[in-house]
């Protein structure tokens, strides 16, 4: 007769791999878990941030979302697309960003990134349907840290960021903060270089457990040429990557 074939029992282990927390406070305007949220929310922790050494927006939006990133005006300010539109609005812990034309958000001081995508980003705003982009910043904490960094990279990059934190007055609950960031880099377009300085200090105070009052003020200045780009003739590009065709000065 026929005898069934025994097969042997095979286990499968598997590791959950978060870019970020995994609660979410841009939706509902609450911590709530992402797994309870009936909406699309992607968030960026600090850890993916810090350890990838990203400091623009838009890097974190070409390596780790579904979301993407345009040239804004000239190179020097962002222009994010969700889900097929440009107009996405920004918020700074909840509070509205978007106004104006906004220059390219350094990271510096970022915590996570919440990413709202859809039409429900509405009910909190600006009503594009594409979605909303939520950065969480570093808090003042009543526990002092010191931190200061330094990096490279391509075309004559160098970068320090500086982070300290700590108690004013720890029996009145008040707590500073100051992030600070400097960044040079020259291009392999002719004639362009950039140079940002980022300044970014806050207070906080905390009486109880249920009040928490914060302050916060953010200076970036970033001085680079405008760069329109090359001319296509017939489909094709008859000058050097490089040739910069604008007044360098």
């Amino acid at each position: 007769g026929y005898t069934r074939p025994v097969i042997e029992e095979i286990k499968v282990y598997a590791t959950r791999l978060l870019i970020g927390p995994d609660a979410s406070s841009t939706a509902i305007k609450s911590a709530t878990p992402l797994r309870d949220l009936p909406v699309s929310v992607e968030i960026v922790g600090t850890e993916i941030i810090e350890s990838a050494q990203f400091s623009e927006f838009a890097q974190v939006l070409d390596g780790y979302t579904l979301a993407s990133s345009t040239p804004g005006e000239r190179g020097l300010f962002e222009q994010i697309v969700l889900r097929g539109f440009t107009d996405t609005p920004y918020y700074r812990n909840g509070l509205n960003d978007s106004l104006g034309a906004l220059p390219v958000h350094d990271l510096a001081n970022v915590e996570s990134i919440e990413i709202l995508k859809g039409p429900n980003s509405a009910i909190y705003g600006p009503g594009e349907p594409g979605g909303s982009v939520n950065f969480r910043t570093k808090q003042p904490q009543m526990e002092s840290a010191h931190a200061i960094q330094a990096g490279f990279g391509q075309h004559g990059r160098f970068r320090t960021e500086v982070d300290s934190t700590g108690p004013l007055n720890a029996d009145a609950g008040v707590a500073y903060r100051f992030v600070g960031a400097s960044e040079n880099a020259d291009s392999f377009r002719d004639f362009i270089s950039s140079d940002r300085r980022f300044a970014a200090p806050s207070i906080s105070w905390q009486p109880d457990d249920k009040l928490k009052v914060l302050g916060a003020v953010e200076f970036i200045r970033h001085e680079a040429l405008f760069d329109s780009g090359t001319v296509a003739v017939g489909g094709r590009f008859p000058l050097p990557r490089d040739r910069y065709l604008g007044e360098p000065d």
